[in-house]
């Protein structure tokens, strides 16, 4: 997680876009939430499928892939791979991320670890 640290600056805001509401997670929040994910998809890989950066703004359309195999989100684990689509828009100052606009695919998500519940 130092990687994280340094990556970022100390006032930076996750803005997670696929809530009701906006939901703003600051550094502490945004690593638990990524140490959960971690958990339960503990061979989690990304990949970036587009890129497009300008002057200090970047987008990016990524996949995640994992298999399912701890708890997440009241879904005991399936074991089954799951696959999550999303783009980011990270915003740079003073060469850190001090934002991003994040908007994962979780229906998707949802609807996949449901059906394999049942």
């Amino acid at each position: 997680m130092s990687l994280l640290d340094e990556m970022h600056s100390e006032d930076f805001v996750c803005h997670d876009q696929n809530q009701k509401e906006s939901v703003e997670k600051h550094l502490d929040q945004a690593k638990k939430c990524i140490q959960k994910i971690c958990r339960a998809f503990p061979d989690l890989r990304g990949t970036a499928d587009d890129v497009i950066a300008e002057e200090k703004k970047i987008a990016i359309r990524w996949t995640a892939r994992g298999t399912h195999k701890g708890e997440l989100l009241g879904f005991a684990p399936t074991d089954g791979e799951i696959i999550l689509k999303g783009i980011t828009i990270l915003i740079i100052e003073k060469k850190k991320i001090r934002d991003a606009w994040v908007l994962p695919d979780y229906r998707n998500l949802w609807s996949r670890l449901r059906n394999e519940q049942a």
